[in-house]
């Protein structure tokens, strides 16, 4: 007797049943083991970020000579490196020690926001200097390409993984918050004659402000003191409160010289303070009048001649320590902290 149609057809469906379950099972647990594979190597990836990110702030922190090594180098893109590169040694991949990454030293330009090589060293706006990292475990790289859990069992035992290039870098003040700025105002034609050389002169040249300085031209001074934003009758309130407002390049300020009461007596001495430059081709800095802001510069007040008028002092080589300031001024002394930039 033929066998029952009806339960042939029953049997063969229960058969498709289990094949198609089995497929499915075989392809979420491939998917599964796909979803594990890629979250560990997005993990990794992190830790290599964050190691490149770190290494880069680390660099870019020494691409400029401290104000505690006396009159060093300008800038120096090979300590900048060997920093970077050193520090990703404090760092690891996955319970793998990192030693190494693609280091670079150059400049990052603040309108177009991309690498590219310096200009000038030190470099001007619109350039910064930079710090660049890379961190990959490869082949030969920081202990090799990463081990897969699952990839492995259709062919695929390790992945390279890298971090983005990190870029960091420091660049000359720009703008600074208020109750930063000491009530004077330096002249271009005098800071940019100073800090063009490379290095800058040690030990540091005495600068009377104020007084004439020659090597800036016919009618460059050395500076004068500033009520800032308001035509004031007292300085005396901002030689310890500073600036009322925030202050940034292009901000005009007042320069007000023959200032009566006479500041002097109170002007605290053997201490860095951070003063505006002023751009001497929109005006006079030993008339009274506005003047626009050019950039930031850190002066040692070393002396105070009450009967002379006058205060003396030197620029320091480097000064990086005012919170809040921001990037976008002249050639200087001063620079912002270290801050990534991608």
């Amino acid at each position: 007797m033929d066998p029952d149609p009806v339960r042939v057809i029953g049997r063969n469906r229960e058969g498709f049943v289990i094949v198609y379950l089995a497929l499915a099972l075989l392809a979420m647990i491939g998917f599964l083991g796909l979803t594990i594979d890629l979250g560990h190597l997005y993990l990794v990836r992190g830790e290599l970020q964050n190691a490149a990110d770190a290494s880069a702030l680390a660099g870019a922190a020494l691409l400029y000579a401290d104000p505690l090594t006396p009159h060093g180098v300008t800038l120096d893109l090979g300590r900048a490196r060997a920093a970077a590169t050193g520090f990703i040694t404090q760092n690891s991949s996955d319970g793998t020690a990192l030693a190494d990454g693609a280091i670079t030293a150059g400049c990052w330009n603040r309108i177009t926001e991309q690498k590219e090589p310096c200009a000038t060293l030190p470099p001007e706006e619109p350039q910064a200097a930079a710090v660049f990292a890379i961190v990959a475990r490869s082949a030969g790289n920081n202990g090799g390409a990463v081990r897969n859990f699952f990839a492995t069992a259709v062919g695929v035992a390790e992945s390279p993984v890298s971090s983005r290039e990190a870029a960091a870098m420091v660049a000359f003040i720009g703008s600074v918050p208020g109750g930063v700025l000491f009530p004077m105002a330096l002249p271009s034609c005098m800071t940019d004659h100073y800090f063009s050389r490379t290095p800058l002169p040690a030990p540091p040249i005495t600068i009377t402000i104020p007084s004439r300085y020659a090597a800036g031209g016919s009618g460059c001074y050395t500076g004068q003191w500033s009520s800032f934003q308001n035509d004031l009758p007292d300085i005396d309130p901002l030689l310890s409160g500073g600036n009322p407002d925030s202050l940034k390049r292009d901000d005009l300020v007042w320069i007000q010289p023959l200032v009566t009461p006479s500041p002097y007596p109170n002007v605290v001495v053997n201490r860095d303070v951070l003063m505006a430059i002023v751009d001497s081709a929109s005006g006079d800095s030993s008339s009274h009048g506005q003047m626009a802001i050019k950039g930031f510069a850190t002066y040692h007040i070393d002396s105070v001649n009450q009967a002379g008028h006058s205060i003396a002092g030197y620029f320091i080589d480097y000064y990086a320590t005012y919170p809040g300031a921001g990037p976008g001024g002249a050639l200087s002394n001063s620079i912002t902290p270290p801050r990534m930039v991608q």
